[in-house]
């Protein structure tokens, strides 16, 4: 169990082994993303940039920790909720603005007696990963996981991020059909806990049997 911290902005500024604010790929874009008025718009035009323009990978390839560093996420130009997570949490960084990484226990009803039902029982996906920003004297979680591209050939609901309110997962589809359910809240975490890092890593035939369902079908979340 992730103990339950209490992180207050002041130590979401800096960079860590992952979440590597300072890299000059990192701090070259976030200048070039962010340049609203407010912390709110930066923080929203960063958000942006990472949902879309980092496409979802469902099946990633976790050899270590070394994988969910946010340099090496943007320039591979895809990564799973937890590295876009990251991801954006350095951009922030990056930009001023405190920002930390959450996470939650989620069910995919989408997943639910399909393909993946074997890998993923119930639909459940554990540890999924999200950010927080520190705006107006409070946390923020906002969820940069599926970009638009991948919802509009979907048809699920595009998450989206104002700069004044939390941007989750949409509980139902543009049909109005059950799509995410929200089963547990852990966070906000100054750094990437090595404990989640050392998971995703020891997990890794479940990563590849994820792999070899989506090859064979064609298949994506």
């Amino acid at each position: 169990m992730l103990p339950a911290p209490e992180v207050g902005p002041e130590a979401c500024l800096a960079p860590t082994d992952v979440i590597d604010s300072t890299h000059p790929a990192i701090v070259d874009r976030a200048r070039r993303v962010a340049n609203g008025k407010t912390e709110g718009d930066r923080a929203r035009q960063l958000f942006g940039f990472v949902r879309d323009s980092l496409r979802y990978d469902f099946t990633p390839k976790l050899d270590s920790r070394d994988a969910w560093r946010a340099s090496t996420t943007l320039q591979r130009g895809k990564g799973f909720c937890q590295q876009k997570a990251v991801v954006l949490v350095a951009l922030c960084r990056a930009a001023g603005i405190p920002s930390a990484i959450c996470f939650q226990h989620i069910r995919d009803h989408k997943l639910l007696d399909t393909r993946f039902a074997s890998v993923l029982p119930n639909g459940i996906i554990a540890f999924h990963g999200l950010a927080a920003v520190w705006l107006g004297g409070r946390w923020l979680r906002v969820d940069p996981t599926l970009d638009a591209g991948l919802v509009r050939i979907r048809g699920y609901r595009l998450t989206e991020f104002n700069g004044t309110s939390e941007a989750l997962l949409p509980p139902v589809d543009l049909n109005g059909q059950t799509h995410f359910e929200f089963l547990g809240d852990f966070g906000p975490f100054a750094d990437f806990p090595a404990q989640l890092t050392d998971l995703g890593v020891r997990i890794r035939p479940t990563w590849d049997a994820l792999r070899e369902v989506a090859r064979k079908t064609g298949a994506s979340m």
